[in-house]
């Protein structure tokens, strides 16, 4: 209990004292500092938690990742990561080299990742399009649904990942597992979430409210239609996980039956799931660049821009308005999935509109310290599972694939897991899994310490 004491206490006053930069040595030399120096230099200390970037070349690099994006991570400390490899030696030597520059544990997630060697090739991931519980979770025993996060979440592990951006748990009226109730969805949801935390990996439950029906949230955003009734029905998933996991994702979703603004820039949104999900969770957007791809709607989305821009040159880029806005309206961490050198010019930008002495500067200065807060408080309380994990044998490795991997993962990616039902070897041979669970845990332990309950027991709130 001291040393977790003593770890939140540095992280909240001892942090500005590591993260000193010349940014606010910039502005005010380029007469763009309004308030402060010491306010603008906390919020250039504290903004990076609130950013989820790309790994810039990840795993294809001679140095196994680009020294221009070590130096970027230096910079900002972004509070987490989206890793993309296709090696998994260098995947994990990669993710290595960032924690040794960030100086709190920095997140690593992943929505799908296939990496290999000459001898393993290993498929891990929840987080693309329906994700496992959409794949298997209606052809599959729960016991089995567990025995499959399990070694997935041991996967992520192995690759030095710490997240899962997933499981997808929201509402989609085509799927037979997702068109569930939320209480059915909920039930499946908890079994993988408890597995993965026994292993120490943690989750993202999304997509809130759900994904469009009639549009697509990655190129051309429509006005849904449905009533406040219909959503607030579809969205009580979310309310069934509140216990269960720490990070919620929203997505890109129009309906002016319930706000004007998307949910992303929605402040209405952002306050209802905010009453869901408790004010210990951390929310965080979809990737922020599919912003950009809506066609005839980003037109309105970016005039809407203009009364948030600077009055004074250079002005800022839309990309850092719309999440300057998302912050505003009540996200801890924006998920910016572009380069490294797009990346900083966000950071950049939002902490100059941070240090204007305006209403709206204010606002963004505010919400940068209460968002950090909370993922500070996050980090410190599960520092256990986000540092590097131990380095496994690429035998395990191997022999876990094989037994997860009795399904084709690809055919995850083509909505193909027909080969994996109820008579499944990992189903049916219980000895097979028992194994493999001894040897990771010979490795890993048992680390679920955090969660609420390793049973499906939600009567104790924990936030």
């Amino acid at each position: 209990m001291k040393n977790t004491f003593l770890y939140f206490s540095i992280l909240c006053f001892a942090l500005p004292a590591w993260a000193k930069t010349d940014l606010t040595k910039r502005l005010e030399k380029a007469g763009q500092l309004q308030v402060p120096y010491k306010e603008c230099e906390e919020s250039a200390t504290k903004l990076g938690q609130l950013l989820y970037i790309n790994v810039d070349d990840n795993g294809n690099s001679p140095g196994t990742i680009d020294p221009g994006y070590i130096r970027l991570v230096e910079e900002i400390q972004p509070g987490g990561m989206i890793v993309h490899t296709t090696d998994l030696i260098k995947a994990r030597d990669s993710i290595e080299k960032i924690h040794k520059v960030s100086k709190l544990p920095p997140i690593t997630g992943v929505d799908f990742v296939r990496a290999s060697t000459e001898k393993t090739s290993v498929d891990a991931g929840q987080g693309y399009q329906e994700g496992m519980l959409g794949k298997v979770g209606n052809s599959i025993p729960l016991s089995c649904l567990g025995k499959l996060a399990y070694l997935d979440a041991f996967l992520h592990k192995a690759l030095g990942i710490n997240q899962a951006l997933g499981p997808t748990v929201e509402f989609r009226e085509n799927n037979p597992v997702l068109s569930k109730t939320s209480k059915e969805r909920a039930l499946l949801a908890k079994h993988l979430i408890h597995n993965f935390a026994k292993i120490g990996v943690g989750v993202v439950a999304k997509h809130f409210p759900h994904i469009p029906e009639t549009g697509d949230n990655h190129k051309n955003l429509k006005d849904e239609t449905l009533s406040l009734d219909e959503e607030m029905q579809r969205i009580e998933v979310f309310n069934d996980l509140r216990y269960e996991a720490n990070f919620f994702m929203t997505t890109h979703y129009w309906n002016t039956n319930i706000d004007s603004e998307i949910v992303t820039l929605s402040k209405v949104w952002i306050d209802k799931l905010r009453s869901i999900v408790g004010d210990k969770s951390i929310i965080m957007t979809d990737g922020m660049y599919m912003m950009g791809t809506w066609g005839a709607n980003v037109s309105a989305a970016k005039a809407q821009n203009n009364q948030y821009q600077l009055k004074d040159p250079p002005p800022l880029s839309d990309i850092t308005l719309f999440s300057a806005r998302a912050i505003l309206a009540g996200h801890d961490m924006v998920m910016l999935e572009s380069t490294s050198v797009k990346t900083r010019k966000v950071f950049r930008e939002l902490h100059r509109l941070s240090c204007q002495d305006s209403d709206l500067g204010k606002a963004l200065s505010k919400r940068i310290r209460e968002s950090y807060s909370r993922i500070s408080s996050y980090k410190a309380l599960n520092k256990a599972n986000l540092i590097l994990a131990t380095k496994v044998p690429e035998e395990l490795i191997s022999q876990v694939t094989k037994a997860y991997g009795n399904h084709s993962y690809g055919g995850f990616m083509d909505s193909n897991w027909k080969v994996y039902s109820a008579n499944s070897p990992l189903c049916t041979n219980e000895i097979i899994f028992e194994e493999l669970k001894y040897k990771i845990q010979q490795i890993y332990g048992d680390t679920n310490t955090n969660n609420p309950s390793t049973e499906l027991d939600t009567s104790i709130d924990a936030r």
